[in-house]
């Protein structure tokens, strides 16, 4: 993710989509049976959702997502700047139940479950926002989180939680090399007065 954020921002972060997030799938058996080849062959693409409109880490504000209904899941609700999202075949909403965090893996074209594009400053890829109405999932095709969020509060603050940001905070750390390697490369090439600017005191 580092090295390919140098050069694209854009595609290091459709890589985490599809690298990173799809580990989510291995604890989701009946969406990695239908889906978790594909994704990583390259046949179809996913993506992931977690921030809610109040804020991505707003726990305490987010209302819940989902309610059961027998053995089902009836989701409402919206998530924005979902990366990806109008060419994935594949979202994993993140939402609560009860106020912990769950895992709701939807296939793109289910009924009541639509993307439009989120414009978004900055990086260059594409956006969505999701809006979720009556979407049904089966329960047993939804996987609990509550390493994560349980009782609208972040769980793992001493830094023992399952979910980090490496993949992210490399693709930062690449996007700063990138940009410091072209910077001084111009810096090198560009004169004024007959000198390179770089040397200019």
């Amino acid at each position: 993710y580092e090295e390919l954020a140098k050069e694209s921002a854009a595609l290091a972060i459709h890589l985490v989509l599809n690298g990173a997030f799809s580990s989510v799938l291995l604890g989701l058996p009946a969406t990695k049976e239908k889906w978790f080849e594909k994704v990583m062959s390259g046949d179809a693409s996913m993506s992931a959702s977690g921030t809610d409109p109040r804020g991505a880490a707003n726990y305490s504000e987010w209302s819940d997502l989902a309610v059961k209904d027998g053995d089902h899941f009836i989701l409402n609700g919206a998530k924005s700047y979902c990366s990806g999202a109008p060419y994935a075949d594949l979202i994993v909403v993140f939402g609560l139940y009860q106020g912990t965090m769950w895992a709701f893996p939807i296939e793109c074209g289910t009924a009541g479950f639509t993307v439009a594009e989120d414009r978004k400053m900055g990086l260059g890829t594409t956006f969505g926002a999701l809006t979720l109405t009556d979407v049904r999932v089966p329960v047993s095709h939804c996987l609990e989180v509550p390493d994560w969020v349980k009782d609208r509060k972040l769980v793992g603050l001493t830094g023992k939680s399952a979910y980090t940001v490496l993949d992210i905070s490399a693709m930062a750390l690449g996007i700063a090399e990138g940009f410091f390697e072209k910077m001084l490369e111009y810096a090198r090439d560009r004169t004024n007065a007959g000198s390179p600017i770089l040397s200019l005191g």
